[in-house]
């Protein structure tokens, strides 16, 4: 019986020492998402920066083909009639 209870306690002492490392390891692990969380949230106004000049030229290129497109049918129109 003696043998028996020292050995569940030497399953229980292991059992808590791999606890205590996982909870270690998780909140190591909880920390480097945090942290990287904060790079990503630091890069964004330059994402957003990049996306709005981006938009601004694909519409500036838009508006321009428009007007191309509306100067030609103009000057076909001109010369067919």
């Amino acid at each position: 019986m003696l043998k028996q209870l020292e050995g569940v306690k030497g399953h229980t002492s292991k059992l808590m020492e791999q606890f205590k490392k996982h909870l270690i390891n998780h909140e190591n692990m909880k920390k480097d998402m945090y942290n990287r969380f904060d790079i990503i949230d630091g890069h964004l106004p330059v994402y957003r920066s990049e996306l709005y000049k981006l938009l601004e030229k694909n519409e500036a290129r838009a508006l321009g083909k428009i007007k191309e497109i509306k100067d030609a049918v103009e000057q076909t129109m001109l010369t067919n009639f």
